[in-house]
């Protein structure tokens, strides 16, 4: 991993959610790979086997109290076995039909992230697992380091064959480039700083330069003139004032950066180097 994503993980917290009939890939997973593993390097394991949405959560619950209690500190991979919903909108838990919500997962991860001061991986052994990210908000702290899964659909043979060789390698050489060349290319790894850095070059592309700040200008002039602030400044000094409130703010880039990766705390000291100006670069090359 790069230098901002680095991160020592020490132990592992799998969640499985499947029917009875079905091959039980994460409890594979835990017997023939990560038990022998992790033993050999003194790192921990921790493995439930849910059947309903409110076990679900209650597992992600224990996960945090681990995390917020540990000392040393806790850096955890949450590796997620179950179903995608056929319909993508989040976790389908297994045999009860329950479905957790993307939004409310996340919730529970952000918990977990700040606990560990965002050191945590979500692995998603699931159809769909990768929209995860869709619930990435830049005025809340990150739900995760970093998080793999796959876009489409993927297939029992894919799961059970593939982490395996990811997890060696991952838990011998702490790289998790190479670690993600054992799985399928189904899968794809996100990682919380290139989202955020898109996310706000975004932002500034569409709220902050031509066309779509000169919108922006005009909405918010005419939304104070329709105020019963109105009075106190001519439309000029309005305008003024808004101009140049709508322009790229470093501040405000340096307060959003704080507050979703962390970037301020002790532990993360030069750990995230994405600076304003490669956003601002970033918004004119999309430009």
């Amino acid at each position: 991993m790069n230098k901002e994503t680095e991160s020592q993980f020490n132990k592992v917290f799998l969640i499985q959610s499947l029917r009875d009939n079905e091959r039980q890939t994460g409890e594979r997973l835990v017997e023939s790979t990560l038990k022998p593993q992790l033993s050999a390097v003194g790192l921990g394991l921790a493995y439930y086997k849910v059947s309903n949405r409110i076990e679900f959560l209650d597992a992600l619950d224990d996960v945090w109290r681990q995390c917020a209690r540990a000392t040393p500190r806790t850096y955890p991979i949450i590796h997620l076995d179950t179903h995608g919903a056929g319909d993508k909108s989040g976790i389908a838990t297994l045999p009860s039909g329950d479905v957790v919500p993307w939004s409310e997962f996340a919730q529970k991860a952000r918990g977990i992230n700040v606990e560990c001061h965002n050191n945590l991986l979500i692995v998603g052994a699931l159809c769909y697992g990768l929209l995860a990210i869709t619930e990435i908000n830049m005025r809340e702290p990150a739900p995760f380091l970093a998080v793999i899964g796959p876009e489409t659909p993927v297939s029992v043979g894919e799961i059970d064959t593939g982490f395996g060789p990811f997890y060696v390698e991952l838990l011998q050489t702490g790289d998790l480039d190479a670690a993600m060349k054992k799985l399928s290319n189904k899968f794809g790894l996100f990682l919380a700083d290139r989202l955020f850095a898109r996310a706000f070059a975004s932002y500034l592309k569409q709220q902050c330069k031509g066309t779509g700040r000169e919108e922006r200008i005009e909405r918010l002039l005419a939304q104070f003139l329709e105020s019963k602030a109105a009075h106190r400044l001519t439309e000029q000094e309005a305008r003024n004032i808004i101009e140049q409130y709508t322009l790229p703010d470093q501040a405000a880039f340096e307060r959003f950066k704080s507050r979703f990766l962390m970037s301020n705390h002790p532990l993360n000291a030069d750990r995230f180097p994405i600076g304003f100006d490669d956003v601002l670069d970033a918004a004119d090359r999309s430009a």
